[in-house]
């Protein structure tokens, strides 16, 4: 078990999202917790999910800058 030293602030805004849940502020902290722990072993986040994006097309820097370019042109 860990104990959390919050400022009142911080606590009382827990507290005050604690009620409009309807459950502990233990909960929603372990609830919180999970929520983010998921988001960051999303698929998208994922940098190797990105892996062959640009596979078979003409991708370089000169190609870049020539469409660049011709959207700057009126």
């Amino acid at each position: 078990m860990t104990t959390l030293e919050l400022d009142n602030e911080t606590a009382t805004l827990l507290a005050e999202m604690a009620e409009q849940e309807h459950i502990e502020p233990e909960q929603l902290v372990k609830d919180l917790i999970k929520r983010h722990s998921e988001t960051l072993t999303a698929p998208e986040n994922d940098f190797f999910a990105y892996a062959g994006i640009w596979q078979g097309r003409n991708i370089d820097q000169e190609t870049i800058r020539t469409d660049a370019w011709r959207q700057g042109q009126p």
